[in-house]
C-alpha cells in the first residue's frame, strides 16, 4: 500500500505487539546459559492451627502443626496421597513450623526433590514421601503476533476504501486516516481482551473428605 497515512497507522497500532516478539529474521535474545530452577510446588492449601485448638486436632498443646485444607487435583501432594483434613507435622523430621515458613521451605526446594512429610490422619501418624514439583507458569494472556498480523492484513486490503468512505461521510483526510487507525487499534485491543478473558485459570485446590 503506497499511502503514507497507512504506514503511520500501522506502526501506531502494531508496535506494542511487535515489541513483544523478535521481528522476522531476527534472533530472540539469548537466554542465560543456566536458568534458575523454578520454585518448588506441592499444590496444597493450608492453615495454621491456633494453640488453643491444637488438642482438638490430636496435637499436644506445645506441638506445631498445619491443617491441610485442600490439594490441587493432579498436583504433587495429591499424587503422594495427602488429603484434606491431614495435619502436617514434620518435613524430613523437622517441625513443619508456621504456614509462611512451610511455604518458604517448599518454594526453596528444588523440583524433583523427595520430602518425607509426616501427617496426623484420623488419630494416626503416617509418613508420606512427596516429590516436589515445579511451580506452574501462569498462562499467557496475550494473542500471538500471527493473530495481530492477520488483522493488519485485513486492513491492508481494505484500509484505503474505508478511509475514502469516512471522507465521503464528511471527515477530513487527516480525520479519516485517524479513524481507520482507531478502528485497527480497537480490533487489536478486542483480540487482546478476548485472550485475557479466555485464558485458563490456575488449577483450583481439590477439597477432600478426609477428617482430622
Amino acid at each position: 500500500m503506497k499511502a503514507s497515512w497507512w504506514t503511520a497507522a500501522l506502526l501506531a497500532a502494531t508496535l506494542p505487539a511487535l515489541a513483544e516478539e523478535p521481528a522476522a529474521g531476527e534472533k530472540a535474545p539469548a537466554k542465560e546459559a543456566v536458568e534458575a530452577p523454578a520454585p518448588g510446588y506441592l499444590g496444597v492449601k493450608t492453615t495454621s492451627i491456633d494453640p488453643e485448638d491444637r488438642t482438638d486436632y490430636g496435637l499436644k498443646k506445645d506441638q506445631d502443626g498445619l491443617l491441610l485444607l485442600e490439594t490441587v487435583e493432579g498436583g504433587p501432594a495429591a499424587k503422594a496421597g495427602l488429603q484434606g483434613g491431614d495435619v502436617l507435622l514434620t518435613v524430613d523430621d523437622k517441625p513443619v513450623g508456621g504456614r509462611e515458613a512451610f511455604g518458604k521451605l517448599i518454594r526453596e526446594t528444588r523440583p524433583g526433590t523427595e520430602l518425607k512429610i509426616r501427617v496426623l490422619r484420623k488419630g494416626k501418624e503416617e509418613v508420606l514421601p512427596v516429590t516436589v514439583g515445579a511451580l506452574p507458569k501462569p498462562a499467557s494472556k496475550g494473542p500471538g503476533l500471527d493473530q495481530v498480523m492477520a488483522i493488519v492484513s485485513k486492513y491492508q486490503a481494505s484500509g484505503d476504501k474505508l478511509r475514502e468512505k469516512y471522507i465521503k461521510d464528511g471527515l477530513s483526510p487527516e480525520e479519516a486516516s485517524k479513524r481507520v487507525q482507531e478502528d485497527l487499534q480497537a480490533e487489536i485491543n478486542a483480540l487482546r481482551k478476548g485472550h485475557a478473558e479466555d485464558a485458563p485459570e490456575a488449577p483450583e485446590p481439590k477439597k477432600e473428605d478426609g477428617k482430622k
